[in-house]
């Protein structure tokens, strides 16, 4: 029984001694880099050396209601993504299959002929209130698909009882 008491007591005092920035919240390493769980303003994420990697939630500053969840890799958005109405919270976009873009261009400038190979592709579906999808295609985009983003090649579009009512080629796409 010594013995067991013991054994609980070096594996809890290495725990607490040890490794306590496992269980930390808000945590810089001896470098000054964020690491683990954080917790600021109006998300919670994790870090791996000061680079966003894993679970983010971010909620609206103004009434605090969901604004968006999902998982960085390494920095970058991966996995799938839901966006949030602010007013009435409804699920408004899931984006998914995010992946490298493939070589798809976009017209920037149509008078000038000038293109653009966005980085990244994925694919996004838009919802009513109702919880209808609106429409749906693939989106290209560089850093942050929430800010600026292309709406690429055939996308539906959808009445309020979900019935299929167009199928459009958008633009800027130039394939």
């Amino acid at each position: 029984m010594k013995h067991l008491v013991f054994i609980i007591s070096l594996i809890l005092f290495i725990n607490l001694n040890v490794y306590p920035q496992n269980n930390s919240i808000n945590f810089t390493d001896e470098n000054g880099k964020k690491q683990g769980f954080w917790i600021e303003d109006n998300e919670c994420a994790y870090y791996v050396d000061d680079v966003l990697h894993g679970l983010s939630i971010s909620y609206f500053k103004k009434n605090h209601n969901l604004f968006r969840i999902g998982e960085f890799e390494n920095g970058e958005y991966a996995g799938t993504w839901m966006f949030f109405d602010e007013k009435v919270g409804y699920l408004s976009c899931k984006i998914f299959d995010i992946k490298l873009n493939d070589g798809k261009k976009v017209l920037i400038d149509k008078y000038r002929g000038l293109t653009k190979t966005p980085i990244r592709q994925a694919y996004m579906i838009e919802y009513y209130p109702t919880g209808v999808i609106k429409k749906e295609g693939i989106i290209l985009y560089d850093s942050s698909m929430e800010v600026d983003f292309y709406e690429y090649g055939s996308w539906k579009f959808y009445n309020e009882k979900g019935e299929l009512i167009k199928v459009e080629n958008k633009s800027p796409s130039t394939d």
